[in-house]
């Protein structure tokens, strides 16, 4: 009686082990996920709102300065900016010039709209 005790014993703590295993397993694919999308919020938040500081004459000195560090920051595959009137119709423009911000990552693509209100080109 007590070897087929010991056989059920064995086999429920091996299902329980089994269990276990697995569900650690997708806890770390979970938080994997997390991790990724956790990346992508801040590096598209960190962009757009930087980019827009700058438009604002804080944060960085320059939109060159703002392109340089997010690339590198970010490790970001194309980032660029322009005059949004280069591309498109712009209305109200004697409220600032509208500049247009885009770029492609590891961590997701985005795009972001900003008026400047005296020129930060350099």
């Amino acid at each position: 009686m007590r070897f087929v005790e010991l056989l059920a014993f064995i086999c429920v703590q091996t299902f329980l082990a089994c269990a276990l295993s697995s569900s650690l397993g997708l806890c770390g694919d979970l938080y994997q996920k997390r991790m990724e999308k956790k990346l992508a919020f801040e590096s598209s938040r960190f962009i757009s709102e930087s980019f827009r500081e700058t438009s604002c004459g804080r944060g960085f000195d320059s939109f060159v300065e703002w392109q340089k560090t997010c690339k590198a920051m970010w490790k970001l595959d194309y980032i660029s900016w322009t005059r949004a009137d280069s591309f498109m119709l712009v209305e109200n423009s004697d409220k600032g010039d509208l500049f247009y911000a885009k770029w492609i990552g590891p961590y997701g693509d985005g795009e972001v709209y900003s008026r400047v209100r005296k020129s930060y080109e350099k």
